[in-house]
């Protein structure tokens, strides 16, 4: 199990985390052309979760992805979508902030130098969604290590393609929560105004 000083500071205080291990080509960090990317919005002061991947897979490997937050916003892209694009799959699977994963399953590619397909099992569901490339190795898979089903951010390296992916989820699960501050786009006194 890695620990969070392992992604050089990409997570900045919250919770103990347990990570996925590098998926897909363990050797993708290496080289001028590979971007290293951390995906997420976890902190102390926003705790923004991911609750959607959306994937893009061609011939070879994944082509990229994208994530979505509870706060309702995106991650930049992961990896590139070619303008002549050749999609073999393109879907997305989201599910709702209060909902847990209790399987995210990678694989490379036969050539082993990226991320080839994705299996992503949202708890109490029916199947599984998985989006994969024509080129994915014939193996079982590595398993992410899902924790309390909370994912909490993604890092790797990608550059016209996926590398390589480490999924970061919550070790236990939330056990409470408080609002520290609200703001309202209206005074106090023009909502009370409001009620009478």
């Amino acid at each position: 199990m890695e620990t969070r000083d392992d992604v050089d500071g990409c997570f900045k205080g919250g919770p103990p985390l347990v990570s996925s291990g590098l998926l897909g080509d363990p050797d993708g960090n290496q080289g001028p052309s590979r971007n290293y990317f951390c995906a997420t919005k976890w902190d102390q002061n926003n705790s923004a979760s991911i609750i959607g991947i959306e994937m893009w897979a061609a011939r070879f490997n994944m082509h990229a992805i994208q994530l979505s937050y509870s706060d309702g916003s995106k991650s930049d892209m992961i990896g590139q979508i070619p303008n002549d694009y050749d999609a073999d799959e393109h879907n997305h699977v989201t599910w709702d902030a209060t909902q847990t994963l209790d399987q995210l399953t990678v694989w490379k590619n036969r050539d082993g130098n990226a991320v080839g397909s994705i299996r992503v099992h949202v708890k109490g569901t029916g199947k599984p969604l998985q989006v994969s490339s024509g080129h994915t190795a014939h193996d079982d898979g590595d398993d992410a290590p899902v924790g309390a089903g909370i994912l909490v951010g993604v890092t790797g390296t990608s550059w016209e393609y996926v590398h390589n992916l480490k999924f970061w989820f919550l070790n236990s699960p939330i056990a409470k929560a408080e609002v520290i501050s609200m703001d309202f786009d209206e005074s106090l006194d023009t909502l009370n105004r409001k009620q009478e």
